[in-house]
């Protein structure tokens, strides 16, 4: 072996000690491990960040006004309207007959109601007529007994014919007849007249039940025609500017006083739903500025401020989360900021300064 090879063979011993020397010194003696606490909102010097979702605060169910078909369905679920806009038209043909016809028996209800009135009258004049004709009858009854004291008492003295006296009392007994068939027909009279009344008044009970029940059906009517959102059998929408959300009918349907048809979500009326950690909530406060972001363009910002802030906590992925409402400016129907659409949010707030 050459003087040459045994210096290489030398030197390797020393450059593995020397690699040796290098690998200790680059591992620290206390490494730290990587952090599992799970994902939050990181309170910056801009502010809390947090994710939220476009709500509308005004929803309103758009119902049938009245009992009709539906003729025609002009807009599709998801679609963008305002007040102009037709969303549906229907068939008020029906309702329109409907109305005629309680106003047919209405009318008829009120003739019946006044001929059992008019007809309680009359009994009431025939009874007071008979009870006006017994007095008559008992007044000559009075005076032919009277007559007849005086015939008698003549006959006794001779100075009257005995006949006279027996033709007087003939005539005293016909007016006892007279006077009892006058009672007797005031008895039938009233008799006739309790039924009557039962009778009418069960009637009167009757027929003002059936007219109370046609007038509030007829104003039932009434009021579905004058629905603020129909017109001329056309709907259209209450809202200055909404989207259109979960039709439930169809064109040719048949559909109910009352029944569902769309729902209207405003877009004149939203806010943003945030779900903000629990570690950070105690730096959120009700009127604290806010900037969102859409997710649809990043490059477009609003500013809100928080409304509300949730009385519970709820556990959303493993985090204790508090869920606040923060108010938008007018978006005018902004198509990047609709219900439903995901944001990012920044609660404008100060952090304590370090202290060296």
């Amino acid at each position: 072996m050459n003087q040459q090879t045994c210096k290489r063979l030398c030197l390797i011993p020393a450059l593995l000690g020397i690699l040796f020397l290098f690998a200790a010194c680059g591992t620290p003696a206390s490494a730290e491990q990587p952090s599992t606490a799970p994902s939050a909102p990181a309170t910056t010097e801009s502010g809390i960040e947090a994710f939220g979702l476009v709500e509308s605060v005004d929803v309103r169910s758009i119902s049938a006004p009245v009992q009709a078909d539906v003729a025609r369905l002009a807009v599709r679920d998801g679609q963008i309207v305002d007040m102009t806009a037709t969303l549906a038209e229907i068939d008020l043909t029906e309702t329109y007959y409907a109305l005629e016809q309680k106003d047919e028996e209405i009318a008829s209800l009120q003739r019946d109601l006044q001929h059992t009135g008019s007809a309680a009258v009359g009994r009431k004049s025939n009874l007071e007529k008979l009870r006006g004709d017994l007095v008559e009858t008992e007044r000559q009854l009075s005076e032919a007994r009277k007559e007849l004291e005086r015939r008698t008492t003549l006959a006794k003295q001779g100075l009257l014919p005995e006949q006279e006296a027996i033709a007087q009392q003939n005539t005293v007994l016909a007016q006892e007849k007279a006077v009892e068939d006058a009672r007797l027909a005031i008895e039938g009279e009233q008799a006739s007249t309790v039924d009557g009344l039962s009778s009418r008044n069960s009637q009167v009970d009757l027929k003002s039940g059936q007219l109370r029940r046609l007038a509030l059906e007829r104003a039932h009517l009434e009021a579905g025609l004058s629905c603020e959102y129909l017109s001329d059998g056309r709907i259209h929408s209450p809202m200055k500017a909404a989207v259109v959300t979960d039709i439930a009918v169809h064109e040719g349907d048949r559909i109910q006083a009352g029944q569902r048809l769309f729902t209207l979500r405003s877009l004149d009326a939203l806010v943003v739903q945030a779900d903000i950690p629990e570690d950070f909530i105690r730096e959120v406060k009700v009127g604290q500025k806010a900037v969102i972001m859409p997710l649809a363009d990043k490059d477009r910002t609003y500013a809100g401020q928080v409304v509300r802030i949730a009385g519970y906590a709820a556990v959303k992925n493993g985090q204790t989360v508090i869920p606040v409402e923060i108010s938008l400016e007018a978006t005018d129907a902004d198509p990047f900021l609709l219900p439903g659409f995901n944001v990012n949010v920044t609660l404008k707030t100060e952090l304590p300064r370090e202290t060296d």
